[in-house]
């Protein structure tokens, strides 16, 4: 009898997408990539600052942006999902963003597993 090698045994130890503070994106093809930390500001093409950034969706070991998460500003928390593809810059401290921040209310919101409960 041959017996077949388990398919969990092949896959990498940091396989799968991981809420993340830090994270690597290749903005621009003919520069390296950049890194995307917590708390750096987030800035819409329209100069007005929309929030930070609360966390990086990255996969694989190579530890690659699929999904910027945005804190918006205000005094209840909201989180909007940012595509790489909407980012524009990466300085030290901003992420600027293809778009404005009036289309930055129609990112898709994220929603975290815990439950939320009214005081």
């Amino acid at each position: 009898m041959i017996e077949e090698p388990l398919q969990a045994a092949a896959r990498e130890p940091f396989d799968g997408p991981r809420l993340m503070i830090s994270g690597s994106l290749q903005v621009d093809p003919a520069d390296g990539p950049v890194l995307i930390n917590r708390a750096m500001r987030v800035v819409a093409s329209d100069g007005v600052e929309v929030g930070w950034v609360a966390a990086v969706l990255v996969a694989g070991a190579a530890r690659r942006i699929r999904c910027v998460l945005l804190q918006r500003l205000g005094p209840m928390p909201e989180y909007r999902k940012v595509a790489p593809a909407l980012i524009a810059r990466v300085t030290e401290d901003r992420v600027a963003l293809h778009i404005s921040s009036d289309q930055v209310n129609q990112l898709p919101a994220h929603e975290s597993g815990a439950r939320r409960t009214a005081l």
